[in-house]
């Protein structure tokens, strides 16, 4: 009968335990998908971002100096909240964007995929800082931003590595890795084929962390992910995710103009699939009529096939 006793207390005991790991492995899981489907309730705007037919729209299109954010309205965990390790929390995210240009007038700047310590524009400047950084507080080890940046401007006083880069930014536009926009293909990964950041086109991009390890990978909206990433590069992020951070996009224009447009967007700290959930088939499309080098606000907005 002791036994009995014993057997059953123990279980109770292995089932208490059993939930107590599974709440608090739950209470720091974040996963949504958005499937151009942006609504007031989907996301924070600040500054210029607007929501336009679904689409999330980071600028205004026909104001320069403009800038905006667009953020996750709660925060999310991004270390364990059951232990007292500074080691972030794995995260995989995909987004598809589209950057488009205007007739006459030079393309610019970009927007970043951040995680951010407040919600709102504090600390934020347009032009060539993307709506991230200013003029005073980039490099700040106090920032606590960690964004990967989608560029189109070289700019010397952040080391720009050209004119159409992605780039891995810890607290600062000085990326701590960089590499012209593109994917990598053939039988050995050793062919590149660079893609043309503002050219209205829709890509898709990944982004992974895992093992103090983030990989950056793009392509064209609707192609199967490259198996090698654009950037892989170690990276320590203990000191610079604070416990609970923001997520979402910055972007910003100066004198240079063009839209920054995010399509659909998906999250999860826990799912590295997730990014197979995302539409990529009969989607807008934000390509420039006529054969402008700098395209023309009369886009066709059309439809881009997926290719599988």
């Amino acid at each position: 009968m002791s036994s009995q006793i014993l057997s059953v207390f123990l279980n109770t005991w292995r089932i208490l335990i059993i939930a107590i790991l599974s709440s608090n492995s739950v209470s720091g899981t974040t996963e949504f998908i958005f499937n151009t489907n942006f609504n007031s309730t989907s996301l924070s705007l600040y500054g210029n971002a607007t929501i336009q037919s679904s689409i999330l729209s980071l600028t205004n299109d026909t104001t320069t100096f403009s800038l905006g954010r667009a953020l996750y309205p709660q925060k999310i965990p991004t270390k364990p909240s059951n232990s007292s390790s500074s080691t972030p929390l794995p995260f995989s995210t995909s987004f598809i964007f589209s950057l488009a240009p205007f007739k006459n007038l030079l393309p610019g700047h970009g927007f970043a995929f951040v995680f951010l310590p407040l919600p709102g524009l504090a600390g934020a400047s347009s032009a060539q800082h993307l709506g991230v950084f200013n003029f005073t507080n980039n490099g700040d080890p106090n920032n606590h931003i960690f964004g990967v940046e989608f560029d189109v401007f070289k700019n010397q006083e952040f080391q720009d590595t050209d004119d159409n880069h992605v780039g891995v930014d810890l607290n600062s536009l000085t990326s701590n890795a960089s590499y012209t926009a593109g994917y990598w293909s053939g039988e050995f990964d050793e062919d590149f084929n660079e893609l043309k950041l503002n050219n209205g086109v829709n890509y898709q991009v990944w982004i992974d962390f895992l093992d103090s390890k983030i990989n950056v990978t793009m392509a064209l909206a609707g192609v199967k992910k490259p198996r090698k990433p654009l950037i892989s590069e170690v990276v320590d992020l203990s000191g610079v995710l604070l416990d609970e951070m923001y997520v979402g996009f910055c972007g910003a224009t100066g004198a240079l103009v063009e839209s920054h447009r995010i399509l659909a967007w998906s999250f999860s700290n826990s799912n590295f699939s997730i990014g197979d959930g995302l539409v990529t088939q009969n989607l807008p499309s934000f390509v420039a009529s006529g054969d402008s080098a700098f395209g023309s606000k009369g886009f066709i907005v059309g439809v881009s096939a997926g290719v599988c």
